[in-house]
């Protein structure tokens, strides 16, 4: 009998231990997002400082001048160009931010970006 509870205990033990060596490190500490992809100072840099833009917003922009330089411009001043090798790094930011933008027009604007 006693070696039937020790053998219990035991196990439930290892288990344990075992759980807590196979947890994913991710389950301590909240996930910190991805810093947006650095670009030259311009005027989409300068509206998310200011906070007219939220983060998820300058993703949406930031993608549409890697297609449509111009009419980002038109909105929003003159901007720099992205470094084509940079695009990859861009739409990565926008498919992680979609979820937080406002309006539905937006967020298919981003799914149409990332597609």
């Amino acid at each position: 009998m006693r070696s039937a509870r020790l053998r219990t205990v035991f196990l439930a033990a290892f288990l344990v231990v075992l759980g807590l060596a196979t947890a994913s490190p991710s389950l301590a500490s909240p996930a910190k997002p991805l810093p947006l992809t650095r670009t030259a100072p311009d005027s989409l840099t300068r509206a998310l400082a200011r906070g007219e833009l939220t983060q998820a917003q300058y993703a949406l922009e930031r993608a549409a001048s890697l297609f449509h330089p111009g009419r980002v411009a038109a909105r929003y001043g003159p901007i720099t160009r992205p470094n084509p090798r940079d695009a990859t790094l861009i739409l990565r930011d926008l498919a992680l931010r979609v979820r937080y933008l406002d309006s539905p027009a937006d967020q298919a604007r981003a799914a149409a970006g990332i597609a």
